[in-house]
């Protein structure tokens, strides 16, 4: 040793090839991670304005209307044969389907909340390419009970 201070060419191409090593297995899992993340995002958004749908029906003691249109990616909540409460879209990156069998690609797939808090039952469908991930809706038009299923 001669005293000299700082990293040899040896060690900092070790290291450079250790931290490749580490990217390379580390960003497939990344891209996975960002994906099911954008679907989850796209999952509780709709959850959540179903839930907020409920929650003004019975706060105002009107029927408040949800419609997901499948072909603009567009969530419109308003109180039915009133004015609309709220408008927004749906993420892009994730794919959006309607009906119970997740099948339905154009129209529209609404949801009719009472007063009580029963509504009309149905789902939507959050896809990641061809992989279906969530099915979010009413299954029970009785009790209005809105859940998010994961496939």
């Amino acid at each position: 040793m001669n005293g000299s201070k700082g990293f040899s060419l040896v060690e900092l191409t070790v290291v450079i090839g250790v931290l490749g090593v580490l990217v390379a297995v580390s960003v497939p899992n990344f891209i996975e991670w960002t994906r099911n993340a954008r679907c989850k995002e796209a999952a509780n958004f709709s959850s959540m304005t179903l839930r907020r749908a409920k929650g003004q029906a019975i706060n105002l003691n009107q029927r408040v209307k949800v419609e997901f249109d499948l072909e603009t990616r567009t969530v419109i909540m308003n109180v039915v044969g009133g004015p609309i409460i709220a408008s927004s879209k749906i993420s892009d990156g994730v794919g959006i389907k309607g009906g119970t069998t997740c099948t339905t690609t154009s129209g529209k797939v609404s949801f009719t909340f009472n007063p009580t808090g029963s509504s009309s039952s149905g789902y939507v469908c959050i896809f990641d390419g061809p992989i279906k991930k969530y099915k979010v809706g009413v299954g029970t038009a009785n009790t209005g009970r809105i859940r998010i299923d994961k496939f």
